[in-house]
C-alpha cells in the first residue's frame, strides 16, 4: 500500500515537471526568457501582462488551481428621501386604513419635512375631521330622531330636571330605606382616637334622624365618640360580622339585620349620607343588572345634609 502511494506520489512530479520543461521550450522557441520566480506577477490582477485568466498558474507560487479575484466592493446606493403621496380620503374604504395613511404620511413629514409632505400631512387631517363633523352632525339628527337609542329619554341631561327627578325620588327611597329598617341596623365601628371616624359620625346621626334606621357605634379601642351616648365596646361582634377576619379599617359600615342576622358591609372609609343610602338600596332592592340604571336614580334634594 505505501509503495503505491509512493508510486503515484513519483508520477505526479514527473508529469508537472514534463509540463513544466515544455512550457520552457516553447518559451526558447519564441525567443521568450524564463521569468524568475520573485520577478512574478503582483497579486493585482490589474498589474499582471494579461488578464488573470490568460497567465500562468505554473509561474505563479502563490496562486493555485482555485484562485480567484476579489469580489468588487458593493456599491451604497443611497435611498432617496420619502415623499408624501396626496391621496383624497374618499380613496379608502375603512377606518383603518384610513388611519394607516394618516400615520405614514406624518412619518413621512416628520422624517423628510419638506413643503410638499407637511402640506400632505396636514391636507389628509383636514379631511378626516371634516369627515368625523359630518359624522358627527349625522348621529346627532339620527340620536334626536330615535327613542331607543336618545339617552336623553333616560336620563336628562338638563341640571333642573336632574334636581327635580331626585327630589321626586327622595319620598320613595326614604319610604324604602324606612322598610330595610324594620329589620336592619348598621354597626358603626369606629377607634376613639381616629380623626375619619368623628367625621362620620355626625353624617350617621343624622342618617339616623332622617331615615329612622337605628345605628349602633361599636368602639374597638373603648372610648365614646362625640354624638352617640349609646356607642359599646366590642364584645367579639367585630369578628363575628367580619367572619373571623376583624376590623382592620375605622370607620367601617355594617348593615345588620336583627332577625337573622345577615351582616352585610357596606364600605370603609368616610361616606356622604347619599352614598350610605344608595349603597343601602343597591345591596337589599337591586339586582347586579338594575345597579347602574339610571332610571332607579338615588339622590335627595341638594339643600339637604
Amino acid at each position: 500500500m505505501r509503495r503505491f502511494k509512493w508510486s503515484a506520489a513519483l508520477a505526479l512530479m514527473m508529469t508537472m515537471a514534463v509540463v513544466t520543461a515544455g512550457h520552457a521550450q516553447g518559451r526558447v522557441q519564441t525567443g521568450e526568457a524564463e521569468p524568475a520566480i520573485a520577478a512574478a506577477a503582483p497579486d493585482d490582477p490589474a498589474r499582471s501582462p494579461g488578464a488573470w485568466w490568460e497567465t500562468d498558474i505554473w509561474s505563479r507560487v502563490d496562486r493555485g488551481f482555485t484562485w480567484y479575484p476579489p469580489d468588487e466592493p458593493p456599491v451604497k446606493h443611497r435611498k432617496a428621501p420619502p415623499v408624501a403621496p396626496i391621496v383624497p380620503l374618499s380613496a379608502f374604504d375603512s377606518t383603518k386604513a384610513i388611519n394607516r395613511h394618516y400615520e405614514r404620511l406624518k412619518d413621512i413629514a416628520v422624517i423628510n419635512p419638506t413643503e410638499r409632505n407637511v402640506y400632505a400631512f396636514h391636507k389628509f387631517k383636514a379631511e378626516m375631521l371634516d369627515q368625523s363633523q359630518r359624522f358627527t352632525a349625522v348621529s346627532q339628527r339620527v340620536v334626536w330622531q330615535s327613542p331607543d337609542i336618545d339617552f336623553n329619554n333616560i336620563n336628562p341631561f338638563v341640571s333642573f330636571a336632574q334636581t327635580d327627578i331626585r327630589n321626586a325620588s327622595y319620598q320613595g327611597e326614604r319610604d324604602q330605606v324606612a322598610a330595610i329598617a324594620q329589620e336592619y341596623g348598621l354597626l358603626f365601628f369606629y377607634r376613639s382616637d381616629c380623626s375619619y371616624c368623628h367625621i362620620q359620625a355626625p353624617v350617621l346621626a343624622d342618617l339616623a334622624q332622617r331615615f329612622g334606621i337605628q345605628v349602633i357605634p361599636v368602639s374597638l379601642d373603648g372610648g365614646p365618640i362625640p354624638g352617640f351616648a349609646n356607642w359599646r365596646p366590642d364584645n367579639g361582634i367585630a369578628r363575628r360580622v367580619s367572619a373571623g377576619r376583624g376590623i382592620e379599617v375605622t370607620p367601617t359600615l355594617y348593615l345588620v339585620s336583627r332577625r337573622t342576622q345577615e351582616a352585610i358591609m357596606l364600605g370603609s372609609g368616610v361616606m356622604g349620607q347619599d352614598d350610605i343610602v344608595r349603597r343601602i338600596l343597591v345591596f337589599k332592592t337591586r339586582s347586579v343588572d338594575q345597579q347602574f340604571d339610571p332610571r332607579l336614580s338615588v339622590g335627595r334634594p341638594s339643600t339637604q345634609r
